[in-house]
């Protein structure tokens, strides 16, 4: 679950895809969302540079 690998509650991803920052794909009349795996270890790797950057500002 992308939630889970990112360290977010689901809601957070469902606002990440509204707000552009992760592409979700439906098939046929399936419920699921998909996600590309790519796009979830790019916006995995955007939030540890941002804990990086406020651990160094402190």
């Amino acid at each position: 679950m992308v939630a889970n690998r990112l360290g977010v509650v689901p809601s957070t991803v469902k606002k990440l895809i509204a707000d552009g920052k992760l592409t979700a794909f439906r098939f046929g009349f399936s419920k699921r969302s998909y996600i590309l795996k790519a796009d979830v270890e790019r916006i995995s790797t955007c939030e540890e540079e941002s804990d990086d950057e406020i651990d160094n500002r402190q």
